[in-house]
């Protein structure tokens, strides 16, 4: 897994956004490792 850690300064909306697209990452992920753990057949 790669992580990347940075630090910054900006506006709330732009914290807001970071903040939304880390959610949006993580659901995408946590779906796709669901999709890989079901059984073949279902």
């Amino acid at each position: 897994m790669i992580v990347l850690e940075f630090k910054v300064e900006g506006k709330t909306t732009q914290y807001t956004a970071i903040d939304e697209a880390i959610r949006t990452i993580q659901f995408v992920r946590n779906k796709a490792i669901r999709l890989l753990r079901l059984p073949a057949n279902s």
